[in-house]
């Protein structure tokens, strides 16, 4: 009996031994996913303000050729996504069910993007709009985004603060770009305000794009591959900019019969570094080719966060993106003599914008971080409560042997004395 409870006592002990590595193993795969949640929006904010930096650079070196830079993305970002793809599928890390899912949500959001780049690049032409105000413009990504979340399936209901907030943040831009606003005269695609609204434009299929992105990688397709995913886009994105280079064509105000030309001579401008003024070709190809290699990263990680996390956690980025941009738009040693000077009316602005902002995504920031919390907890409750039921096992394991010990002693001990006081009789 004493070897069967030795033998029970080892059982338990290996027992806990494994319990312990199992609960070490699970706060390592704790770790795992906070670090695999956390990357993604780390490479967002650096890509992002890298990607803004690098791109403004060369619109400013080249105002005439905004449509070739709309398909170069597409382009350069295709071959990119090609080469990961191939690598993937040849080690065998692609298999079919990561690289499932309907093709037509390929060309919505391709086409959605195509259009983005064109706004943006009209907008973004030169110096007009310097680079700070362009980033605080396309800030209207959230304002558009908290509207047509009503129409999303998983809508929710909007609080007081994020109204008020949205609202702060539209009277915030607002006042960032008042003096082009109040010197503007008549409003023309070819000025200040008109540049603007190229640029404010931008922000509609971007927040649809994003919301549709989000929705399907979440709820739809959890398995589909970013980098996939992103080859596809890029293919639709590219075809979708052939009959956009007509709208492009209109708000640039060029005639029709020479697009083909004006996109021949961005390309020698940007591939090559050959081109006519007003336009500085020099650095172009390396500040192009470096910039579109922080756009596919920015796009990457982009789409990655928004599957790990949500739309919201992006957009609190590009927010504590926005006062970094500023700052290096506005060093002379960087931007030359394109640094953007702050007169007290932009300042103002933009601590508006950047403050809205964040009251604006405290609130789910906030949210996130205490369901985090409160799963943490439970997780720790659960296991400490399998370690006090496996403690109480091995409590009454050890009484019940003991006490098993004790009636066994007792009973021979109670045997004995019988035996003492009743002998037996023998046979004669």
């Amino acid at each position: 009996m004493y070897n069967k409870s030795l033998n029970q006592d080892l059982k338990r002990e290996n027992k806990n031994e494994k319990e312990e590595l199992i609960k070490k193993d699970t706060q390592k795969q704790k770790r795992k996913r906070t670090l695999y949640s956390t990357l993604p929006l780390i490479g967002y904010f650096v890509s992002y303000v890298s990607y803004q930096l690098l791109m403004k650079n060369v619109e400013i070196r080249t105002p005439d050729y905004p449509f070739t830079l709309t398909q170069a993305n597409p382009f350069f970002g295709l071959l990119v996504y090609s080469a990961i793809n191939l690598f993937l599928f040849a080690l065998g890390k692609l298999p079919y069910k990561k690289r499932r899912f309907p093709k037509w949500k390929a060309i919505f959001i391709g086409v959605c993007f195509s259009m983005v780049n064109i706004f943006q690049n009209l907008g973004n032409r030169g110096n007009v709009v310097p680079g700070p105000f362009v980033l605080i413009i396309l800030n209207l990504v959230v304002p558009i985004s908290f509207l047509l979340d009503h129409f999303t399936p998983y809508s929710k209901k909007h609080s007081a603060i994020e109204w008020i907030s949205l609202l702060t943040l539209i009277f915030g831009i607002i006042m960032s770009v008042w003096d082009q606003i109040r010197s503007t005269k008549k409003v023309s695609f070819s000025n200040d305000i008109g540049y603007m609204l190229l640029l404010a434009f931008a922000n509609v299929p971007l927040a649809i794009s994003m919301i549709f992105v989000q929705y399907q990688l979440k709820n739809k397709h959890p398995d589909l591959s970013v980098i996939y995913l992103w080859n596809w886009v890029c293919v639709f994105q590219f075809a979708m900019g052939v009959p956009f280079s007509f709208l492009n064509a209109y708000f640039q105000g060029i005639k029709m019969s020479n697009i083909w030309d004006n996109f021949v001579e961005g390309l020698r401008c940007d591939l090559a570094g050959y081109g006519h003024s007003p336009n500085n070709c020099q650095y172009v190809p390396y500040l192009l080719f470096t910039g579109i290699l922080a756009g596919c990263a920015k796009n990457l990680s982009m789409a990655q966060a928004t599957k790990v996390g949500s739309a919201t956690l992006i957009w609190y980025v590009r927010t504590v993106a926005l006062p970094t941009s500023a700052l290096i738009f506005s060093l002379r040693f960087i931007m030359k003599k394109n640094a953007t000077e702050f007169n007290y009316t932009q300042i103002f602005g933009l601590v508006i914008v950047v403050l809205s902002l964040l009251c604006y995504k405290y609130k789910p920031i906030i949210e996130i971080m205490k369901a985090k919390k409160k799963k943490f907890h439970q997780s720790r409750y659960v296991s400490s409560e399998n370690g006090s039921d496996s403690s109480l096992v091995l409590n009454s394991s050890s009484s019940n042997s003991n006490s098993g010990l004790n009636s066994n002693s007792s009973s021979s001990s109670g045997s004995r004395s019988l035996s003492r006081s009743f002998p037996t009789s023998k046979k004669n």
